[in-house]
């Protein structure tokens, strides 16, 4: 059985494939290398029920290097707490091991703010720390909002305590309604103590004057100050090794500002669409790569959307249907059945809405996309330029695809082999999440016809 120093070996050899390329299959085999290694040894410390290690078990490893890059993310926070529980010597060597750059940057945000606030909140992850600077939603902790926040019956204060713990850099959102919230006071406790980079932000309605302390123990900033957002940017791209993209910044920091000034719908600040703000004819080759990556950048944000959609369904399903063949050992009632065949059907609707709504955002930002690579190619041609890094991102992105393809053909031909069909609405949800599958089949498909338009060499 291997010991922990052979697992963080194996970890941090995962850890550089990942970050040549996520997809590649040495990276997916070093990230099972470690998995199939980690598994035993933890089991040797850990009962089978331990929340924590049932924690660290509960993922679907039947997925692509995104997704698997995606659950790492996830399962090295309890893979360290799990760690930090084993009474040995040997472990507390490893835990005591510097942190290494690429480890810190992986680690997340830690959006300190009072949920009052949330509105404004939203924009400013959306358009400055996303759109703007580049970042994961999964980089960012954030306590307010479902798909980065608290999930349902899990404890804010653990929630806090491990985010924090795991994060390197901590915004305070500073208002009136954060003053007078406890717990985002313990928050900026909790965050100073554990001596994280941090940064206070002074929100519109309030006035350096009314806010006392809360300022004087660090400099903080106005958040709708440009020259501050700019700073803030800097030091961003500095501290994470971000390739900065000045035009899209300026452009994302703009619509940020207008929309604190004109306090418009939660709705329009969170739907961001990349807009055409010159005709083609006043594009130059930058302007093509800015809009080329935003396009890029929005489909990839949809998959992970639906990746994380898919992934509650993979888990949820499994268990109704092990209550199904339980209730069928004893006779079940009707109405038995019926109750578990309705939550599943909740559960095929789920999936179904999410795939309705991204699945037309995709086909517009993948196709934008080729349309502005192929007069890339005609300017580089002109100019003697190269794209080869635009022709290695949808090579990469089409060699992804294919793999989210054989998926979704599997999972639409587990749905039709389904032959249950004793319930309507059981039944009704089955034939839309067939036909929403067919409809992401017919996308991956059509985006092959126009990726190789730009991969195929004139």
């Amino acid at each position: 059985m291997a010991d922990i120093a052979t697992l963080n070996a194996l970890r941090e050899n995962y850890q550089k494939e990942r970050k040549k390329s996520p997809n590649s299959k040495e990276s997916i085999e070093a990230y099972h290398c470690w998995l199939e290694e980690a598994i035993p040894f933890l089991r040797n410390h850990f009962h089978e029920t331990d929340n924590d290690f049932v924690a660290f078990l509960n993922f679907d490893f039947e997925t692509n290097g995104y997704g698997l890059e995606k659950i790492f993310d996830q399962q090295r926070i309890i893979y360290k707490t799990l760690l930090n529980r084993i009474d040995s010597n040997e472990t507390s060597k490893i835990i005591s091991t510097p942190v290494t750059g690429e480890e810190i940057m992986s680690k997340k945000i830690f959006i300190s703010h009072s949920s009052k606030d949330s509105k404004l909140i939203d924009c400013f992850i959306e358009k400055i720390l996303r759109l703007g600077c580049g970042f994961n939603i999964e980089d960012i902790a954030y306590t307010s909002r479902e798909d980065t926040g608290v999930r349902t019956g899990e404890d804010i204060h653990k929630f806090i305590k491990q985010n924090i713990a795991n994060s390197d850099y901590v915004f305070f959102m500073i208002s009136p309604n954060y003053k007078k919230s406890e717990i985002c006071l313990n928050e900026m406790g909790a965050a100073w103590a554990t001596e994280r980079k941090v940064k206070p932000i002074i929100l519109s309605e309030i006035d350096f004057d009314s806010i006392g302390w809360l300022y004087n123990v660090h400099k903080g900033m106005r958040i709708e100050n440009p020259d501050s957002l700019d700073s803030l940017y800097e030091d961003l791209c500095e501290h994470y090794q971000i390739k900065p993209r000045v035009n899209t910044w300026n452009k994302c920091k703009k619509e940020f500002i207008d929309s604190i000034e004109s306090h418009i719908d939660e709705k329009e600040i969170t739907n961001i669409e990349v807009e055409r703000i010159e005709t083609e004819e006043e594009l130059d080759l930058l302007d093509c790569r800015e809009i080329f990556d935003a396009c890029l950048f929005q489909y990839n944000d949809c998959l992970e959307r639906l990746t994380d959609v898919q992934m509650v369904y993979n888990e949820s399903i499994p268990k109704y249907a092990s209550q199904l063949e339980a209730l069928a050992k004893v006779n079940p009632s009707i109405n038995q059945s019926r109750v578990i065949m309705r939550k599943i059907a909740g559960e095929n609707d789920i999936l179904s809405k999410s795939l309705e709504e991204e699945i037309p955002q995709m086909r517009e930002n993948f196709k934008r996309a080729i349309e502005v690579g192929l007069k890339m190619r005609e300017m580089a041609e002109v100019e003697q330029e190269e794209i080869e890094e635009e022709r290695l991102a949808i090579k990469e992105l089409l060699e992804s695809m294919n793999e989210s393809k054989q998926i979704t053909i599997r999972n639409k031909k587990i749905l039709d082999n389904d032959k249950v069909n004793l319930d309507k609405i059981y039944t009704k949800s089955k034939k839309r999440l067939s036909s929403n599958y067919q409809n992401m089949i017919n996308l991956i498909e059509d985006n092959f016809i126009l990726g190789n338009q730009l991969l195929i060499n004139t």
